[in-house]
């Protein structure tokens, strides 16, 4: 148990690190846990913050295929939202699977799916920010891989059978329903 908090709160502190995701820090002039600042000059989508596990691993789902879908259309700007909006969603992912009631197991495969991901798409960002980082093409195999071992890992899947409508007013409250834990 005393690894597993371990792996917990180093997950959440490489969470904080990483995810920034080539955006300012936020301040750490005060007592208050670090946290990730969305002031960086420009807007991100209108994702509403995860409240479930299950929420949490379908917003990832969901934002996983903007992202995909961005690149594929070779529109790196429509990507970029969903990049920093997914670096919020796996934090928040984090902390859920370290307080679910998942088994020990469970939640180191989740914690280090949640780490791979973090790291391919701060390695995205990174490069998009101009530092050194990588093509998505080059992390895309590894990003589809640990979505599906986050899934595993949790139990939960996501269906894949509707249309991943994300036009401008598409209707996200209902997304929950394609979130099914097994």
């Amino acid at each position: 148990m005393r690894h597993l908090t371990s792996l917990c709160v180093g997950l959440l502190c490489g969470v904080v690190v990483c995810l920034n995701l080539g955006c300012p820090a936020a301040s750490t002039t005060t007592d208050a846990p670090p946290t990730l600042s969305d002031d960086h000059g420009h807007s991100h989508g209108d994702h509403a913050a995860p409240e479930t596990l299950a929420e949490a691993v379908e917003s990832i789902d969901h934002m996983a295929d903007e992202i995909q879908e961005s690149f594929a259309a070779d529109d790196p700007d429509g990507a970029h939202g969903p990049l920093h909006d997914i670096g919020s969603v796996l934090q928040t992912a984090g902390l859920m699977v370290a307080k679910s009631d998942l088994s020990d197991e469970q939640k180191q495969g989740a914690s280090e799916a949640l780490k791979k991901l973090i790291d391919a798409y701060g390695k995205v960002d990174a490069k998009m920010h101009g530092d050194e980082g990588v093509d998505y093409a080059d992390v895309s195999a590894e990003i589809t891989a640990a979505v599906e071992a986050l899934q595993t890992a949790t139990g939960i899947k996501v269906e894949h059978g509707h249309d991943h409508d994300h036009a401008e007013g598409h209707d996200h409250a209902d997304d929950h329903d394609h979130a099914e834990k097994k």
